[in-house]
């Protein structure tokens, strides 16, 4: 038995202790010994190829280099993950504060669009209490509509107050002035009387004569030419003209009546039922829901 080498097999000492008188090489490249015995065994011992990169020593310091190599791509992974971290901790501090940035905001626009309402309730308060002023000043003005120009439009209003059945002096009439304004290729003039009573005496008459049908024109008041429909009407100032206009579209939701009473708009859907006072363009809006 050959001790500290479990690759050797086991043969007789004797035949050991002695010379080995030839040998020879293997099929496999091993080398053969031949005992002198009769009986001749071989022993094969592994023969270890001349290869560099099999030695322990270069294995080891492949390991090392390997391991070197790892613990060098860590510390960049691991650098490079501290440094989007730190990104990562920015951007949040920064989306935070916009976050916050933006609740303000949000609480300053609602403040802002909340005091641009009352501003706005109050601008239309104003200006409603402004046309209202504007209407009274008109309180004594009618409208005649269906005139065609003329130098001067007083003997027409004493022959309208003539048949109408008011009788009308020229200091009744304090002036007359062009309107400016075109329905429906209408001219129009507004008179100043000197007192609302007759204004109200006339347009009182005129609104009995349209139910009678019995309707002003340009030829009774002796205007020669094309026969016209001449209209006595409330003057009025343009934002409750435009009020009117916008009532009388109620009529398409079956509102039966739209009338205006010393400047202001009324409307009624049958004679049952009561009137409705407008005031603003959103009572339209309301009852045209």
């Amino acid at each position: 038995m050959v001790d500290g080498d479990p690759k050797a097999e086991w043969f007789c000492e004797k035949c050991n202790a002695k010379e080995v008188s030839s040998s020879e090489e293997g099929e496999d490249g091993e080398s053969t010994i031949l005992a002198p015995s009769s009986k001749s065994r071989k022993v094969r011992y592994p023969t270890q190829p001349d290869n560099p990169e099999s030695k322990p020593s270069d294995v080891a310091q492949s390991i090392s280099d390997l391991k070197n190599f790892f613990i060098h791509k860590f510390d960049s992974l691991e650098e490079s993950l501290k440094f989007n971290g730190k990104i990562m901790e920015d951007l949040t501090k920064e989306i935070k504060k916009v976050q916050e940035e933006n609740k303000t905001l949000k609480k300053e626009n609602t403040k802002l669009k909340e005091k641009q309402t009352e501003m706005e309730k109050d601008l239309h308060y104003i200006k409603t209490k402004l046309n209202q002023e504007e209407q009274r000043k008109l309180k004594n003005s009618m409208e005649i509509s269906g005139i065609p120009p003329a130098p001067d439009h007083k003997q027409t209003i004493l022959k309208i107050g003539a048949l109408m059945k008011i009788p009308l002096q020229e200091n009744d009439i304090l002036n007359v002035r062009k309107t400016y304004i075109k329905t429906g290729g209408i001219n129009s003039i507004t008179v100043d009387f000197r007192n609302a009573i007759t204004r109200e005496k006339l347009l009182t008459q005129c609104k009995e004569n349209i139910r009678k049908k019995e309707f002003l024109d340009t030829n009774k008041i002796g205007i020669p030419g094309e026969k016209k429909i001449v209209y006595l009407n409330e003057a009025l100032t343009p934002e409750t003209r435009y009020l009117f206009s916008q009532a009388k579209k109620l009529k398409q939701r079956n509102y039966k009546y739209v009338w205006m009473k010393d400047g202001v708009v009324y409307v009624r859907k049958s004679e049952v039922d009561r009137a409705i006072r407008i005031r603003f363009i959103e009572d339209v809006l309301k009852l045209e829901e």
